[in-house]
């Protein structure tokens, strides 16, 4: 971690800075080392240039392992395309270069395809994760961007100082947690008056969904095994799909996985989208959809005001009363 990282953390329980205790340094950020917390006697380990807040990964084991196995899929650096960049801001309502002299904070970081798009242009980029996903964004990240740091916490307990951050925003991670409401809550405690956060979430779908049992049987099994038979089970879907009569059949409803055949990359990055796709809907314990009404209850309930609409479907911005 950067050592200026420090100024905008603190002790979920006491609410107060933490302390850098045996630092070890490597290019100039900490590589491990302890914060600690006096009052409170909290100590929460640095370990590959990471902050470590939490030490049970719950519900996002699963995302661990996929953003490690897909480490690079998604980023516009492997791909060579702008499909990441362009997803962000019609998201987001904003450009990449908007981000200018802004603190920003990405709720839920994966591997760090959408830091890589922010990074260049922001003040300070920090990626949050519960899962072991931080050690895949950090790999792709810090050696390039010596702005980001990468944090591993829970979204209720994030470690950052309240009214701390400028720009927040969550794309496909908060359908994914118990309590929506909650922790778009926690969200807003940390932007400053004034900030904005950004979020996008699963829309509505049929109330008894196939997918939805594949689902159940996925997020039981081993993350290996899930993995290993979506390889086999995604390419024979697609297949299915393009059967003349019957392939809308068979995506809606026999043999649903996710396609992407309009995206401008080779044959075979579409497939391991599809795939990493496919892992990620079916390996998930906790998957919600909401409707754009109840998304936008939902942001009122929390604080936001001046909620606009964007680009994609369920994606919202609103902004944290001055």
């Amino acid at each position: 971690m950067n050592r200026d990282l420090l100024d905008i953390l603190s002790d979920s329980a006491s609410n107060e800075q933490f302390e850098l205790r045996d630092p070890i340094y490597e290019n100039e950020r900490v590589k491990s080392g302890y914060l600690v917390s006096a009052s409170s006697d909290s100590e929460y380990e640095i370990k590959d240039f990471i902050p470590r807040f939490v030490s049970d990964q719950k519900y996002a084991t699963s995302f661990g392992y996929e953003w490690h196995f897909f480490k690079k899929t998604q980023l516009d650096s492997h791909t060579g395309t702008h499909i990441s960049r362009d997803r962000w801001s019609d998201i987001t309502g904003y450009q990449p270069e908007d981000m200018k002299g802004k603190v920003v904070l990405e709720a839920g970081c994966g591997s760090g395809r959408f830091l890589e798009i922010v990074a260049p242009f922001s003040k300070k980029c920090i990626g949050l994760d519960m899962s072991s996903a931080v050690d895949a964004a950090s790999d792709n990240l810090i050696r390039d961007f010596s702005t980001v740091d990468i944090i591993q916490a829970d979204l209720n307990r994030t470690a950052i100082q309240k009214n701390s951050v400028d720009f927040v925003y969550s794309i496909g991670v908060l359908d994914h947690i118990p309590d929506t409401l909650k922790g778009i809550k926690s969200l807003v405690s940390l932007i400053k008056p004034g900030g904005e956060l950004a979020v996008w979430l699963y829309g509505p779908h049929l109330k008894i969904w196939p997918g939805d049992m594949y689902r159940f049987i996925g997020s039981r099994m081993d993350p290996h095994r899930l993995l290993t038979i979506l390889k086999k089970y995604v390419p024979f879907a697609l297949k299915t799909h393009k059967i003349p009569f019957l392939g809308k059949f068979f995506k809606w409803v026999l043999f649903p996985a996710p396609e992407y055949a309009h995206l401008p990359i080779p044959e075979d990055m579409r497939l391991e989208w599809s795939i990493l796709d496919a892992y990620d809907r079916f390996g998930s314990i906790i998957e919600k959809h909401f409707s754009e009404e109840q998304l936008r209850k939902i942001l009122q309930d929390a604080g936001l005001i001046n909620i606009r609409k964007n680009k994609v479907l369920n994606s919202f911005i609103g902004q944290k009363p001055a």
